[in-house]
């Protein structure tokens, strides 16, 4: 049964039984998808109905320009629905920065990637409009956009969605160049925005029984790892370089009031409890200058090299003594990178409390608070200090089979042989 969220004279939908589509445990061969075809153009009510899909011609520049009013008990349903934010009924030209920001802060934070995009809204929730060229489909499709689409469409759609489960967006296997969007369609299109460059491939019906698994779905931190790794990216270019700009005006070395990058702080042992503590830290980039008087190494030609010398520890290792040397009580659990610029690079350093009850009573954390920990920054025990080392497992470190590197070369070049043999 579906929700009775607009009325049934205002928009002509498409038979479908969502009863038989749930039950079913594959794709059927042929889903019905409902069409609201007094608010879609002409150039897109035309729509070929092949075998599991339903295809829409694409859209040119045409753009909807007036919107039938709708009944009073729609209104009121949909109003009943969105307390928190009234939606527009009457469609107006728009281009695609001001279509952002009709949409909501959960797209507008993340905009939209260049020219040929278009977007249109289910009262509110986000509708995603098709590039044709494949490496602004990557942008416009990065997974920190789809994780806002989704909380945004599941804030607005969460009451009426009896029929269906929930909204997914994913790539189409079929064509290499087109995309799918599995949403609820009970409440109708209201708008859409368009240009010549954009086009909306097609559309599907999704039921409860063709949910993906749970184990399959991606949570918060998973889309933020995933936001993070496209750092060239216009989004993760701007926040970026103001992150560095706001970490120029402070000290060198600061505690922080929460991790930067919580999904990446987690991931090193990082919880929200007492005794954590994360501090932030910036260290010159460069090699490092030999410390001798007036450039006087003396000895061989060989070792009087000065300026173009680089350090065996890396930045990220310096980094973590320096927060050790400085938090003397503390423990380095683990560190990350944050930021950098021409200059400096920016980590931030988990530090634990080992004197604190909540880390002395937890299980998985006191191993931290026994003496023999005290300090491991200094002596390369961090992952930082591991990579500097040349520790590692596979076939990459078998120079340092033995413990060390020094130890690897002195068990390769020796002649070990028994007393009696």
């Amino acid at each position: 049964m579906r929700p009775n969220l607009i009325d049934q004279h205002d928009l002509k939908f498409l038979e479908v039984d969502l009863a038989q589509v749930s039950a079913l445990q594959k794709p059927p061969n042929k889903i019905k998808m409902y069409a609201a075809a007094r608010f879609i153009t002409p150039a897109a009510r035309s729509a070929l109905v092949s075998t599991s899909k339903t295809y829409l011609r694409p859209l040119s520049s045409a753009v909807i320009t007036s919107s039938p009013a709708q009944s009073q008990q729609t209104t009121s349903t949909s109003l009943a629905l969105l307390p928190a934010r009234s939606f527009q009924t009457s469609a107006v030209s728009r281009d695609i920065d001001s279509a952002a920001k009709f949409i909501g802060a959960g797209a507008a934070t993340v905009g939209v990637a260049g020219s040929g995009a278009g977007i249109g809204t289910v009262f509110g929730s986000l509708i995603i409009g098709y590039a044709r060229n494949p490496s602004l489909k990557q942008q416009l499709f990065s997974y920190a956009i789809l994780g806002f689409a989704l909380s945004e469409a599941m804030a607005y759609l969460g009451a009426g969605a009896r029929g269906l489960n929930e909204v997914v967006v994913f790539l189409s296997r079929d064509k290499p160049r087109s995309s799918v969007l599995l949403w609820k369609v009970t409440l109708g299109l209201n708008h859409f925005v368009s240009n010549t460059r954009c086009t909306l491939t097609y559309l599907k019906l999704h039921s409860p029984g063709l949910v993906p698994p749970k184990n399959q779905a991606m949570g918060a931190y998973k889309y933020m790892q995933e936001l993070f790794r496209k750092k060239q990216s216009d989004v993760m270019r701007f926040l970026l370089r103001i992150r560095c700009w706001q970490y120029r005006q402070l000290t060198k070395m600061h505690r922080a009031p929460r991790p930067t990058r919580p999904d990446k702080a987690r991931r090193l042992g990082y919880k929200a409890k007492q005794g954590f503590a994360i501090f932030r830290i910036r260290i010159r980039r460069g090699g490092r200058k030999r410390p001798v008087p007036k450039g006087c190494t003396y000895g061989k030609p060989k070792s009087h090299g000065v300026n173009q010398l680089k350090p065996t520890r890396n930045l990220q290792a310096m980094a973590e003594e320096r927060c050790g040397r400085r938090c003397g009580g503390l423990r380095v659990l683990n560190s990350y990178w944050v930021a950098q610029d021409s200059t400096y690079k920016y980590f931030e350093v988990i530090l634990i409390d080992p004197s604190h009850k909540a880390i002395r009573r937890d299980a998985k954390v006191n191993w931290i608070c026994g003496a023999v920990h005290k300090h491991r920054e200094m002596r390369g025990k961090t992952s930082a200090g591991r990579k500097s080392r040349g520790l590692g497992k596979g076939h990459r470190y078998t120079q340092t089979i033995g413990g060390s590197r020094r130890a690897c070369w002195l068990r390769r070049n020796s002649l070990q042989l028994r007393r009696k043999r």
